[in-house]
């Protein structure tokens, strides 16, 4: 069973997730995660307490009163970004940096994190949209004041604007401007405090760059590597998706027997979403088609098309069907494939 990591159960502790129904839902059926939310809002209680603080020295207690103002100042920002980044955000994308330059509320860290929130949902339908919000995020973080916020604060926000630049950059085959983005994301996040993590999705972003202009052995090892990262820190979702960009760069450069080991390695993975289970399934089935082992491949195949067309996925169910076929024709069943080519023909 995948569990949340601390900061997401913090949060839903304290109030601010936006994922709060769905841990709530999780928790319900994880002992281990309720255990642990059990253990944080006792924590908070006792931080709470004036008995906790009634004897403690000065200086910690400053350090407490300063984080908790910290804390609730970030909270407000958080809260009034939305509705800074709604107005910024209307209209032609050629309005948005000069309303951001307009705006006299603008220059807050609540306003970097929420344009890194909105650019996810622009990615796919609008690119270029999604790059200028990058660079609007960029710009924000870059003008904070670092005697308003901790500087680790700022110097993190800056490094996760340049590296989701790059992702964007990437999203478009900007490839040169995508690995110049993502070295300056690289470089800023090793100066904070435990930067592992950070680093870890920072190499994630490299490696499907480096896929993409050449550099396989390089982008192999920063997957691997990085998944490694996610699994030590418990993030599963991340270390099955870097396992699937490692399996996916060894199919490319041929090396089919290695990418089938990755790919076989977290088939059933349940941290695996629906789209990401059945795509792993058909990747295998792609491996065995190409190792000459069609009736394997057709065992594995056969359920991704219709989970592609439950997904409402009808490009990917036709290229499923299309593979059945083959492998069908390959295993000498012409009477069975002849009706399932004729369907993948009229798709």
């Amino acid at each position: 069973m995948t569990h949340y990591d601390e900061e997401s159960l913090f949060e839903f502790v304290e109030g601010t997730s936006r994922i709060a129904a769905d841990i709530e839902s999780h928790a319900a059926s994880c002992r281990d995660c309720a255990d642990e939310i059990g253990e944080r809002r006792a924590l908070i209680g006792d931080l709470a307490s004036r008995d906790t603080w009634q004897d403690a020295p000065e200086a910690p207690r400053q350090f407490v009163r300063n984080l908790s103002s910290f804390v609730e100042c970030a909270r407000r920002e958080d809260e009034e970004a939305v509705a800074i980044c709604d107005e910024i955000l209307s209209g032609p994308a050629s309005w948005w940096a000069q309303r951001l330059r307009q705006h006299q509320n603008a220059l807050t860290a609540g306003v970097a994190k929420q344009l890194l929130e909105r650019w996810r949902h622009l990615v796919q339908s609008s690119p270029a949209n999604a790059l200028q919000v990058t660079a609007l995020a960029g710009q924000v973080a870059n003008a904070l004041d670092v005697a308003r916020y901790p500087s680790d604060y700022v110097v993190k926000l800056r490094a996760q604007a340049y590296r989701d630049h790059a992702y964007v950059l990437l999203y478009m085959g900007r490839h040169p401007e995508a690995l110049e983005y993502v070295e300056r994301a690289r470089r800023l996040f090793e100066q904070v405090p435990l930067p592992e993590y950070d680093l870890a999705r920072v190499a994630t972003v490299k490696a499907a760059i480096l896929r993409l202009v050449d550099r396989i052995d390089e982008a192999v090892a920063l997957a691997r590597d990085a998944a490694e990262t996610f699994r030590r820190f418990g993030d599963e979702t991340r270390f099955v998706n870097a396992r699937m960009t490692e399996a996916a760069i060894h199919y490319e450069r041929g090396a089919v027997e290695q990418a089938l080991e990755v790919w076989m390695s977290i088939d059933g993975d349940p941290a695996l979403d629906d789209l990401g289970a059945v795509g792993v399934k058909n990747n295998i089935a792609n491996c065995y088609a190409d190792l000459g082992q069609p009736e394997r491949a057709a065992e594995y195949v056969q359920p991704c098309i219709a989970q592609f067309e439950m997904l409402g996925m009808e490009t990917e169910r036709t290229r499923s069907r299309w593979l059945l076929g083959r492998t069908l024709v390959a295993s000498g069943r012409h009477h069975e494939a002849i009706p399932i080519l004729r369907a993948t023909w009229r798709e």
